[in-house]
């Protein structure tokens, strides 16, 4: 009993000291602030869809969206502490669920000779490979942003650090649990039938109240970087179950249940060639699982004294629940290329492509991307499917293959 009382003492203070961030933001005069530094980017994306879509109410070819991502960076506001805020708004001329607005972070730091703390709203990342992030379990996935799974929702959360000489050490106490984003009726990239995100299901009877924990130690030591993290709380993963209210109306409602999961990663250079590895085991209520994914990124630099970087990525994606339930990759292998061309406009060229060892279904993903005008950036994109079978979660979107053509200007 100590600790939930302890956890719900904390966030009560938590919860006034962001009322507290709040305050300083926008009614504090900016002269009583000893620094202030202000960037960010705003974007617009434009897609073609090449085949026509598969459900009504959907773009037929082409969709456009815009979004803003700035950020404040308040430096020695007091003796010792800053604050951060930045937020992210995007529209969408089609999809209302991803018009959305969301605080990517908004929190205090302070550092003492031996800790790192921060309270608020926060974005942390773990991971090393490069085709998907199994044990990045802190945020939940912004899904609506992009089938990668890259951009993360901001979380609420106490976050604790320090660095000896024997490793690092994170402690994290998480509330207000963020529910995944789904694209709406109006959206491509999604299901026969929109996921119902205004009824999902807990395990736990404090729903999305319940305060999750999570502890990860890292070290680095004889060329190799190794971490392990414990956590418990609300899965950020859902389940679905098929809601049938009557014969015409059919819903996915999502299903967060309760998890103890742990994860390691291992990444170790030998000479070039650098041999990575993530994996998780999950224990819950209904089936114990693991999953790992683990390759290799080998890069060459100065390929054929041509001042070009190539970086070679080949990598197995593993999960031992298989197609029940669907998850996005469960035996594939990952195979990857990324050419920085290293002239004056930092142009680059990323390539994947995933291939499903059951299914033989293709995902390709191609990026090109250059800078224009020094505060301007041109992005290429191409996602496809190609082979997509029936039994294949990627089925429903068949249809969806895009090009994409994204301008960005940063400031």
């Amino acid at each position: 009993m100590i600790y939930p009382v302890f956890s719900r003492y904390i966030f009560c203070k938590a919860g006034n000291l962001l009322k507290t961030l709040l305050f300083l933001l926008f009614f504090i005069p900016s002269h009583s602030l000893v620094s202030q530094e202000l960037s960010g980017v705003i974007s617009s994306e434009f897609r073609y869809f090449p085949a026509n879509p598969l459900y009504n109410g959907q773009p037929e070819s082409f969709s456009m969206s815009f979004s803003a991502q700035p950020k404040l960076v308040f430096k020695e506001i007091s003796p010792a502490g800053s604050i951060v805020f930045q937020p992210f708004v995007r529209w969408d001329r089609y999809d209302s669920r991803r018009s959305h607005f969301d605080v990517r972070e908004l929190y205090w730091h302070s550092r003492t000779s031996n800790w790192d703390i921060s309270i608020g709203i926060q974005n942390i990342f773990w991971g090393v490979t490069e085709s998907q992030h199994l044990i990045d379990i802190a945020n939940q996935v912004d899904f609506v942003e992009n089938l990668n799974r890259e951009s993360k929702l901001g979380q609420p959360m106490i976050y604790l650090s320090t660095e000896r000489r024997w490793g690092m050490l994170e402690i994290l106490c998480m509330t207000g649990f963020r529910q995944r984003t789904f694209p709406g009726a109006g959206g491509r990239l999604r299901g026969m039938y929109p996921v119902d995100v205004d009824n999902a299901i807990f395990e736990s009877r404090a729903g999305d109240g319940h305060i999750d924990y999570a502890v990860r130690y890292s070290h680095s030591m004889f060329a190799t970087d190794i971490g392990i993290y414990s956590f418990y709380g609300t899965s950020r993963e859902p389940d679905f179950i098929v809601n049938m209210q009557n014969d015409s109306e059919i819903s996915i409602v999502p299903y967060y249940s309760t998890i103890h999961q742990t994860g390691i990663d291992i990444q170790k250079w030998y000479g070039n060639l650098l041999i990575k590895l993530e994996s998780i085991y999950n224990k819950n209520t209904e089936s114990d699982f693991y999953a790992v994914t683990s390759g290799i990124e080998y890069p060459a630099e100065n390929i054929f004294y041509s001042g070009k970087d190539i970086t070679f990525y080949a990598e197995y994606i593993y999960d031992q629940r298989g197609t029940v339930p669907p998850v996005l990759f469960e035996d594939d292998i990952f195979l990857g290329i990324r050419v920085d061309i290293n002239d004056r406009n930092d142009t680059s060229v990323n390539s994947g492509i995933f291939l499903d060892k059951k299914t033989h279904t293709i995902l390709t993903s191609i990026k090109y991307e250059r800078r224009i005008f020094n505060q301007f950036r041109l992005n290429l994109e191409y996602l496809g499917f190609s082979g997509v079978e029936q039994r294949d979660l990627f089925y429903d979107i068949r249809n969806d293959s895009y090009f994409q053509v994204g301008f960005s200007h940063f400031f």
